[in-house]
Order: structure tokens, then C-alpha cells, then sequence
């Protein structure tokens, strides 16, 4: 309404030209006004489908650790420190209990623990060592009572200060160490690695009476009590080492027939028609003075085969091996 009472006081007054060009433009801004865009109404959007909840992926088993070695001690400890356990104890009350018991009840816990370790593995040749030392690893062990900080971050970082700080020779003295005991622990992991392979050792006669007669071995020590067996023994007849013997003979067969399947096998690897033809000709007999003559002859006559003769030989050493 303003802007229209406005408009016509400007017109009035005017020369008529002026008054047609004022009044062009007050009509044209009069449809302007008059005619308001209206909005188009806002699109209603469709409801949300509910979310379908996505499968979460089945939790992965937890591998059980493998139990180790138990000895009687521990057999005792667990069943006094079990939830089960008629009468509860804690470790320290425990530990005075197996101080208290006689060695003869020592004994049958122990025998406890020998049936429970059967199948179990060792736990110390399952052990692997760190192999991933360093000296920056090795110099905050020894500077970490050191660090005054009080939060293990703050001493991380006053101890990498220190370490920062430190003459390149006291570095080159941790990063030899650090070396040194990287190979040392590759080293023992080998020789772990190969006794895990090994297979199980034979028990003898003695070991099989000793074990069962240490309980009642009179000494103090484990070096006197060992030395009382050995003269045990010594004086059994000998049809009670017979028995025993007959004892180690039947714990000792199932080894023994593995033993034999892995020579035969490693034989049957490394066979071939010219090792059949020097086996034979050694238990015949071949001139020489010492072995490598003696391998020269064979050698020779071996050369001095036709291809039949040798293929002959070459098909005995297939048919061990096809075995």
C-alpha cells in the first residue's frame, strides 16, 4: 500500500510523458506484487525402510593353551586351591601343607603327575626365545629405575631422551649386546626346534628300577641316593634284572618299530643300482689296501658292466624304493 500511494504521488504533477513512463512502471511492479511466487510444496520423502542389521562374523575359537608339565607339587596346589577342594587353601597355605606331608604321600602325588603328563608335551623345548632385541630396548631396562617420571609414558620418553643424549659408544655397546643376544636365542630355538623333532628316547633296564625304587633310595641328596641305586643294582640277581629288562624291552617296542620304519625309509632315499652293486661286490670281497683302493676297484668294474647288467641293478633300487 506504501509503495502504491507512493507511486501515484510521484505520477501526479508530471508531464504526461513522465506520467506514461512512471505509470509503465508502477503497473509492472503492481503484477510483480500482486502476483507472489508461491513455493511448491516440499516432496514428502518416502519413510525409511528399517535397517537390516548386517551378520556379524562368528567369533574366531580361542586355541587352548597346551597344559605343561606337572610335577607333584603342583598336582597338590591345584586340588587344595580348586573351587571343588573339600578343604580351600591359598598358595602360601598350601605350599606349608606340602612341607608337612610325609614322603610317602610326596610319592603318590607325584605318581599323580606323571599320569597327568602323559601326552603332554615339554613345555621347555615348546618355548620359543625373543629373537628381536635392540639396544634402544636393552639401555631403558637398565635406565628405567633411573627415569624420575611417574607415568610409564613420561618415563618412556625421559628414558628416549636419555637415550638421545647417550655418546655413540655407550649405543654401539647395547647394539652389540643386543646382537649378540638375538643370536644366542636363535641358536637355542634351533636346537629346541630339533629336539621337538626328536623322536622318544629308550629306557633301559636301570632307569626303569631306579625310578621305581628312588622313593625308598636311602642318601640326602639326589647324588647319594643315585649312588645307593647303582650299587642296588649291582647286587640284584640276575633274574630280577631280567624282569626289568623284559619291562624296558615292552616300553621301548613302539619306538623301536618307528625307528626301523625311518631306516628303512632314509635307506630307501639314498639307494640306487651302483649302491646294490658296491654292497655286493664289499661282501664278496674287493682287492685293496685300504677303503678308497677298494671304491676305486668297484668304480671300475662298475664302468665295466653292460647297460643290462646295470639296468638290472637300477630296477632292484626301484623296487626297494616303491616299498
Amino acid at each position: 500500500i506504501f509503495f502504491r500511494l507512493t507511486m501515484l504521488s510521484l505520477i501526479a504533477g508530471r508531464t504526461i510523458a513522465r506520467q506514461a513512463q512512471l505509470m509503465a512502471v508502477f503497473q509492472c511492479c503492481n503484477r510483480v506484487y500482486a502476483t507472489k511466487a508461491v513455493k511448491a510444496p516440499k516432496e514428502k520423502k518416502a519413510p525409511k525402510t528399517a535397517k537390516v542389521p548386517k551378520e556379524k562374523p562368528m567369533p574366531k575359537p580361542k586355541e587352548k593353551k597346551t597344559p605343561g608339565i606337572m610335577n607333584g607339587f603342583n598336582c597338590f596346589v591345584k586340588s587344595r586351591c580348586s573351587k571343588d577342594a573339600d578343604v580351600k587353601m591359598n598358595l602360601k597355605e598350601a605350599g606349608e601343607a606340602w612341607q608337612g606331608l610325609s614322603d610317602v604321600a610326596k610319592e603318590e602325588w607325584r605318581k599323580q603327575a606323571q599320569s597327568a603328563n602323559q601326552g603332554r608335551s615339554r613345555g621347555r623345548f615348546s618355548q620359543v626365545k625373543k629373537t628381536k632385541h635392540t639396544g634402544r630396548n636393552l639401555f631403558a631396562k637398565d635406565r628405567w629405575k633411573d627415569a624420575t617420571a611417574e607415568s610409564i609414558g613420561d618415563k618412556n620418553k625421559e628414558i628416549a631422551e636419555m637415550w638421545k643424549s647417550s655418546t655413540p659408544a655407550v649405543q654401539e655397546e647395547y647394539n652389540q649386546k643386543a646382537a649378540a643376544m638375538n643370536a644366542a636365542a636363535e641358536t637355542w630355538n634351533k636346537r629346541q626346534e630339533k629336539k621337538r623333532n626328536q623322536s622318544p628316547r629308550r629306557k633301559s633296564a636301570y632307569q626303569i628300577y631306579s625310578a621305581e625304587h628312588y622313593s625308598g633310595a636311602e642318601g640326602e641328596s639326589m647324588g647319594d641316593k643315585m649312588r645307593w641305586l647303582a650299587e642296588k643294582w649291582q647286587g640284584e640277581t640276575d633274574a630280577v634284572k631280567a624282569k626289568y629288562q623284559q619291562q624296558a624291552d615292552e616300553a621301548n617296542e613302539p619306538i623301536n618299530k618307528e625307528t626301523e620304519a625311518a631306516r628303512k625309509a632314509r635307506a630307501a632315499k639314498y639307494v640306487s643300482g651302483y649302491v646294490l652293486f658296491t654292497k655286493q661286490c664289499f661282501k664278496a670281497g674287493v682287492e685293496g689296501a685300504d677303503l678308497a683302493e677298494r671304491s676305486k676297484n668297484v668304480a671300475a668294474k662298475w664302468k665295466a658292466l653292460s647297460d643290462e647288467q646295470k639296468e638290472a641293478f637300477k630296477a632292484q633300487a626301484a623296487a626297494i624304493k616303491a616299498e
